[in-house]
């Protein structure tokens, strides 16, 4: 019996380990291309990355709200506002006036940056789909006991 739970942890852990090489990939991929590597410095600045592209087709964003919403605090706001302005000349990221207020500015990733960012991640997604499907049963085989209603309420 302790054998075969040996070799299920063992099999369990190869599919983690494969997991890991995925994100050692995307991570190292997004390095590489010149639209995404710069935002990679910290974790503000990919965090910003992130909201922009989260945000994309479903509400516009201003430049201050951008700042505040980012919970990573490795910049300040000045560093960060001046991290989106140096991206905004290097054509990363598109400001637009805001309609009721032209003296404040929406911000998003500009069609390149978008792109490069959503191939990225759709290539990681789909190598992550190929792992979970090779250690399906890997995954199913072993249950996890989850805490009870009554011992959670506890």
């Amino acid at each position: 019996m302790d054998s075969y739970i040996g070799a299920k942890f063992e099999s369990r852990m190869d599919c983690i380990q494969k997991l890991i090489e995925v994100e050692l990939e995307f991570y190292r991929s997004t390095g590489q291309v010149k639209e995404l590597s710069i935002f990679r410095r910290n974790s503000a600045t990919w965090e910003m990355l992130m909201i922009l592209a989260h945000a994309y087709g479903k509400r516009e964003i201003g430049l201050f709200e951008l700042v505040e919403e980012v919970q990573s605090n490795s910049l300040g706001m000045s560093a960060k506002l001046n991290f989106l302005r140096d991206r905004r000349e290097d054509g990363l990221l598109l400001f637009k006036p805001q309609e009721n207020k032209r003296n404040k500015w929406n911000i998003e990733l500009a069609p390149k940056t978008r792109e490069e960012l959503f191939a990225a991640i759709h290539r990681r997604n789909r190598a992550y789909e190929n792992i979970v499907r090779t250690c399906a049963a890997s995954f199913s085989e072993v249950s996890i006991p989850r805490a009870s209603a009554q011992g959670a309420r506890r």
